[in-house]
């Protein structure tokens, strides 16, 4: 039977759930993803941005999770041996009825594919950036460099790969729209109505403020 399960790590610090991705989530992109009864993996750092408490990490897959679990249950108790992590548990599973019910037909479908490519995504960005010290930031001005372009950074990924695959403007413009409703969402949920009020006023008034400068076209 195909499941959707979610393993969680817990660790002492932010730094030690940063190494549970660093040194096995990564890996197991490719590692889990091609074993016969997984269908899609994914992960995340597992923070909540109410307590400010970044010291968890997770992975989720799709497929036979007996079978799963028991090819990784080695390497996720050498994370605990080897002090990295303190425990792992299973945080949450659903069978494919239950994805239905919570996600629709297409939802319980899409989910675990679009979780598998962002994986992947995540994966190629940290072994390319693996000589930083840090990943690149959402948004890079460089105000120390003269420079033509525009900022660069994380936003370029996203907008070039939906360049890449063909969207249109306006559908980039939905994407991003919703994917500020729904971190606000999160600010709403975990900050409360104020933050969420005021962080709203800042970007109604970043908006207003691009009015001018945006008919001159791209930066190049």
């Amino acid at each position: 039977m195909s499941e959707w399960t979610g393993i969680q790590f817990e660790t002492n610090t932010p730094e030690d759930a940063q190494r549970v991705i660093d040194n096995y989530a990564i890996d197991a992109v490719e590692r889990v993803s091609s074993l016969d009864a997984c269908e899609a993996f994914t992960f995340a750092p597992a923070w909540n941005p109410e307590t400010e408490d970044r010291s968890k990490a997770a992975i989720a897959f799709k497929g036979d999770s007996d079978a799963i679990i028991q090819h990784e249950r080695d390497r996720w108790n050498s994370l605990v041996e080897e002090g990295v992590a303190t425990n792992w548990n299973e945080m949450m599973s659903m069978d494919e009825a239950e994805m239905v019910g919570v996600m629709g037909e297409k939802g319980a479908e899409l989910w675990p594919r679009l979780g598998g490519i962002s994986a992947k995504m995540a994966k190629l960005a940290y072994e390319e950036f693996d000589d930083l010290e840090t990943l690149p930031g959402a948004v890079e001005t460089y105000p120390e460099e003269d420079r033509e372009i525009g900022p660069l950074g994380w936003w370029s990924v996203l907008h070039t790969v939906t360049v890449q695959l063909n969207y249109s403007l306006d559908e980039e413009i939905d994407a991003y729209l919703y994917g500020i409703e729904h971190t606000l969402r999160n600010h709403a949920e975990y900050q409360g109505e104020d933050v969420v009020n005021e962080r709203i006023d800042e970007l109604i008034d970043a908006l207003d403020g691009m009015r001018e400068e945006v008919v001159e076209g791209r930066l190049r």
